[in-house]
């Protein structure tokens, strides 16, 4: 066999396990035909943990990784260089010694074929669920989240429903989304249609949004979302979102009310950052208890700060969405924004860590995906992480 047959064969990449109940991240052995129990390390040792089951499998989340080893995967769904295509903090080992336990080898249930991936004491984790959007390949829903499932902890479902274009999923796609969800231990994160007005005075346009909302709120219940992203548009563009603030506020609150008695919960509900000061909606969200989206590319392509944003805001964010900006476009990868910038993002999210969050890369193309992870892979936080 090549080494690539081998490699096609040997790496059968999923994930699943996110920590232990102390804090210590999940290490498994990938390869499908082994009938091996759940390992991890604890330190440098090697420990067996089993429940079993002959063949038994637990499989570590991409959250495990180091992230420059996700767009070596992105790219080939295998490692793409046997030798150097992974971080120096991991090591590759085959039917061999174990650091930690000399002696232990493959006669002990690491067989030949298998391939053992752990963490070195140097190695990191992302602290919140690193998710993209369903639009990265160019094509359905489904096709997007079966590429993206081994990458990300977290999809991102565009939907829109416009005459006479709309994706929103029938119950095939729902099953299928939710046979993803269960096999690749994912998350999704809902965005709802972007053409809805919930804050719009004409009493019949504004309960239409409500329904729109609704509509797609019930056909993907059984997903068991992790957030329903919602934007709170204004009646105008720019820093003043409508000329009668009190009556856009107004009926955005009877919206509000509208979407929780139909059973939503209040925290699923993500309202983003837009184009006008989130003050305007601030008590709104407060009031009703909803969550925040802060969207990262917004704030800065509208000249907001985000260390008065963080400050204000981290505590109720649910969902952060991280683009870059280009030429006056946003939703660019995220090397268009300055290091700082995101090293900021990540110091934020890791110094929170109590709420689970959820980082989406909301770009809409595979090679602004690739970038972006290649950012993350250099950012020097993930180096202190443990």
């Amino acid at each position: 066999m090549s080494k690539q047959e081998e490699k096609g064969e040997m790496i059968s990449y999923r994930k699943s396990c996110r920590a232990t109940g102390t804090g210590i991240p999940h290490y498994i052995l990938m390869d499908d035909k082994a009938d091996e129990t759940d390992r991890r390390f604890e330190g440098t040792a090697f420990v067996q943990k089993g429940d079993g089951r002959p063949g038994h499998k637990r499989r570590t989340s991409m959250n495990r990784l180091q992230p420059n080893i996700r767009p070596a995967l992105l790219r080939g769904g295998v490692w793409d260089d046997w030798d150097t295509g992974m971080s120096s903090d991991f090591e590759i080992m085959k039917g061999s010694e174990i650091p930690g336990l000399p002696g232990r080898s493959e006669t002990d249930g690491v067989m030949g074929h298998d391939i053992l991936l752990r963490e070195l004491a140097t190695g990191a984790f992302f602290p919140f669920r690193l998710g993209t959007t369903s639009y990265i390949l160019p094509a359905d829903l489904v096709p997007n989240v079966e590429f993206l499932a081994p990458l990300v902890d977290d999809v991102e479902l565009v939907l829109f429903e416009s005459e006479p274009v709309s994706n929103l999923p029938d119950l095939r796609v729902i099953e299928r989304l939710v046979d993803l969800k269960r096999a690749n231990r994912i998350s999704y994160t809902v965005h709802l249609p972007l053409d809805v007005q919930l804050g719009n005075p004409d009493e019949e346009r504004r309960r239409h949004s409500v329904e729109k909302c609704l509509k797609v709120i019930n056909i993907t219940r059984p997903l068991a979302p992790f957030a329903y992203i919602v934007h709170f548009h204004g009646e105008q563009r720019g820093g003043q979102p409508a000329q009668n603030i009190k009556r856009w506020s107004g009926a955005l609150g009877r919206s509000v009310c509208e979407m929780l008695e139909a059973g939503i919960e209040p925290d699923l509900l993500c309202v983003e950052t837009l184009d006008y000061p989130f003050e305007h909606v601030a008590g709104i969200v407060s009031r009703h208890h909803l969550s925040i989206c802060l969207d990262i590319g917004h704030l800065l392509l509208y000249g907001y700060s985000l260390e008065q944003y963080f400050r204000m805001y981290l505590r109720q964010c649910k969902v952060m969405h991280l683009h870059g900006i280009c030429n006056g476009a946003d939703h660019c990868h995220i090397g268009m924004l300055d290091e700082g910038i995101v090293q900021s993002v990540l110091d934020r999210l890791c110094s929170h860590t109590l709420k689970e969050r959820v980082l989406t890369i909301e770009v809409f193309n595979q090679q602004h995906l690739e970038k972006s992870l290649d950012v993350l892979a250099g950012v020097d936080q993930w180096q202190r992480l443990h």
